[in-house]
C-alpha cells in the first residue's frame, strides 16, 4: 500500500511539473507571436540600395536622424553597401561628413582624390601600410558612391590614430612642408631609419619589425626637439600624429587597456576638432568597430560611449 501511494504521488507531481510546464510555454506564446510580428525583413541590394519592409523602416528613422551610427563586423562586403544606402538615405537632407576608422591623415589624401575614377590606387602602391580600410575596394567604393551622392562638399573625417605602416609618409610630409634645417636634418635621419625598418619588415614579412615598433625613445625625442626648434606649425602637427599613432600600437603590446584608452581619448578629441570647423546642424554618419560604437563595457575592455 505504501509503495503505491509513493508511485501515486510521483504521478501526481509528473503530471503537475508537466502541466506547469505547458502553461509556461502557453504565457511566452504571445511574447514570441509579437516578436514574430515586430520582426521586418531586410535585404541588401549589390548597388548600395535597400529593400523590403526594413528598408522602409530604416530610411523612416534615418531621415530624421543628424547622428548615424553604424558599428560593424570589420572588412565584409555588405556593410559598405549597406552604409552606400545610408549615406544616399541621408544625401537629400543634407550630408556633411562620413567619419570613419582611419587616421586623419590618410583620409586627407582619400578626401582629395574621391572623385577620381582611379582614387587611391597609385597611392595605395607606393604606401601599402599606410591606411586602414580605404585602401581596399568595397570601402574606396562606399567613399566615392557617398562623395557622389551628397554632393562637392561632402568629406570623409579620420578620427583614429594612423595606420602601422605610416611613418615614411608622415616623414616625408613634414619634408615637404619646409621645415628649418635643424629640423630637415633631423627628419630626414629619421626617414632613412624607417627605410632601413621597412626594408626588413618586407624581409621578414613581420609588421612588429616596422619602424613604428622600432625606433627608439631617443631617436623620438631627440627629433621632437629639434622639430620643436625650427620645424614649423604643420611639421610639428605630424610628428605629434607619429608620435601618438606610435604611443598606442607600442602600448597595444604591454597594456591593451591603457592603448584603447588612449585611443578612445584621441577620436574624441579629433573629432570635436572637425565639430568645430563643421556648419552648425551638420549631418554626420559614421562607421566604426561595433566595440567602439557600443555603451557599456565593450571587448576593448574599456566603458563606451559612442566613438570608444
Amino acid at each position: 500500500m505504501h509503495g503505491h501511494l509513493i508511485r501515486l504521488a510521483s504521478i501526481v507531481a509528473a503530471a503537475a511539473a508537466f502541466a506547469r510546464t505547458v502553461s509556461a510555454q502557453k504565457a511566452a506564446a504571445p511574447f514570441a507571436a509579437r516578436l514574430e510580428q515586430a520582426h521586418a525583413p531586410l535585404q541588401v541590394g549589390a548597388d548600395g540600395t535597400l529593400h523590403r519592409a526594413g528598408a522602409t523602416i530604416i530610411a523612416a528613422v534615418v531621415r530624421e536622424a543628424r547622428y548615424v551610427l553604424i558599428g560593424e563586423d570589420h572588412l565584409s562586403r555588405e556593410i559598405p553597401q549597406f552604409a552606400t544606402a545610408i549615406c544616399r538615405i541621408m544625401a537629400p537632407g543634407g550630408l556633411h561628413a562620413f567619419a570613419i576608422e582611419t587616421g586623419p591623415e590618410a583620409t586627407r589624401v582619400v578626401n582629395a582624390n574621391l572623385r577620381r575614377p582611379d582614387r587611391i590606387a597609385a597611392f595605395a602602391r607606393a604606401y601599402p601600410d599606410v591606411m586602414a580600410f580605404q585602401n581596399g575596394r568595397d570601402e574606396s567604393d562606399m567613399a566615392a558612391a557617398c562623395a557622389n551622392a551628397a554632393g562637392p562638399r561632402f568629406q570623409l573625417w579620420g578620427l583614429d590614430q594612423e595606420f602601422l605602416g605610416v611613418t615614411g609618409f608622415l616623414l616625408e610630409q613634414m619634408l615637404a612642408a619646409y621645415p628649418g634645417p635643424i629640423a630637415r636634418a633631423a627628419i630626414a635621419g629619421l626617414a632613412a631609419r624607417d627605410r632601413d625598418f621597412t626594408a626588413k619588415a618586407i624581409s621578414t614579412a613581420s609588421a612588429s619589425d616596422l619602424a613604428i615598433y622600432k625606433l627608439s625613445d631617443a631617436e623620438m625625442h631627440a627629433t621632437r626637439r629639434a622639430i620643436a626648434i625650427d620645424g614649423g606649425a604643420r611639421a610639428n602637427a605630424l610628428f605629434a600624429a607619429l608620435a601618438e599613432t606610435r604611443d598606442i600600437y607600442r602600448r597595444q603590446q604591454i597594456d591593451g587597456y591603457a592603448s584603447n584608452g588612449q585611443r578612445a581619448r584621441l577620436m574624441k578629441r579629433t573629432l570635436l576638432h572637425y565639430l568645430a570647423d563643421a556648419p552648425a546642424a551638420a549631418r554626420v554618419l559614421f562607421k566604426f568597430g561595433d566595440v567602439h560604437m557600443a555603451k557599456g563595457v565593450n571587448d576593448l575592455r574599456s566603458v563606451t560611449s559612442a566613438i570608444s
